[in-house]
């Protein structure tokens, strides 16, 4: 795929591996038009219709990945390609899970969250 990078030999392609690409390749002074070609693109093709982004294109957004792609097109001065308002939709939201279960894991906070407004519907 077209500006996406693999985490390791026979890895998967997400939006973990074009952050820290970028931030290293910035840091070594090595980021170059050539390495990142199409890389921006391929954040922006992660954005679900929620506004989160997700690992990979067509995939659920994640907070993590969203972090990683959002940071990626910031230091890429390339925040454009995406819809920010959504995305701002989405992180509020996001939070806002997270504060209802303030005591519990973040990896289970969103399940329990879902259990207990279909308990009280």
């Amino acid at each position: 795929v077209k500006g996406a990078f693999i985490m390791h030999e026979k890895g998967e392609l997400d939006l973990r591996a074009c952050y820290i690409v970028i931030v290293i390749a910035q840091i070594l002074g090595i980021l170059t038009d050539e390495l990142i070609e199409g890389t921006a693109d391929y954040i922006a093709s992660c954005q679900t219709y929620e506004g989160g982004l997700a690992g990979e294109t067509f995939s659920e957004a994640h907070g993590g990945y969203t972090y990683c792609g959002f940071a990626a097109l910031c230091a890429l001065k390339q925040t454009h390609l995406i819809d920010l308002s959504k995305l701002v939709y989405w992180l509020v939201n996001l939070s806002l899970i997270h504060i209802s279960e303030p005591t519990r894991l973040l990896s289970i906070s969103y399940a329990v969250f879902c259990l207990k407004k279909k308990n009280n519907t």
